[in-house]
């Protein structure tokens, strides 16, 4: 019987160290990929395709999801997808046609980032 609940916790724990890991690694590659597009990147404005959102609870806060498009220096055309947290006074600047201005890597223009003007939307 002591075999079983010792399989059973180090089976336990072995699962939450492999989210905890995976968690934290692909942490770190976003941020990593972050740097590379913000040290060495092109701005564009690029435009909303589609959006839509999803509830951020009471805090006045809202996640939006949106489907974008944009064209690289050497005129390739580009879809990306982004959810970003924004206060719910800011949700107009997220429909569909409107511009949003983004960052890519020059190396690799499917690497994106969101550029905000405004912290607070």
């Amino acid at each position: 019987m002591r075999v079983i609940s010792d399989l059973i916790f180090v089976t336990v724990i072995s699962i939450v160290l492999y989210a905890f890991i995976s968690i934290a690694l692909k942490d770190w590659r976003n941020k990593k990929e972050k740097r590379e597009v913000e040290r060495d990147g092109v701005e564009v404005l690029g435009k909303i395709t589609r959006s839509y959102t999803r509830s951020g609870g009471t805090s006045g806060v809202i996640n939006v999801i949106i489907d974008f498009s944009y064209s690289a220096e050497n005129g390739q055309v580009f879809k990306g997808k982004k959810e970003i947290a924004i206060k719910d006074i800011c949700i107009d600047k997220y429909r569909v046609g409107e511009k949003l201005a983004l960052r890519y890597a020059r190396n690799d223009p499917s690497k994106v980032t969101h550029i905000t003007d405004n912290p607070f939307c």
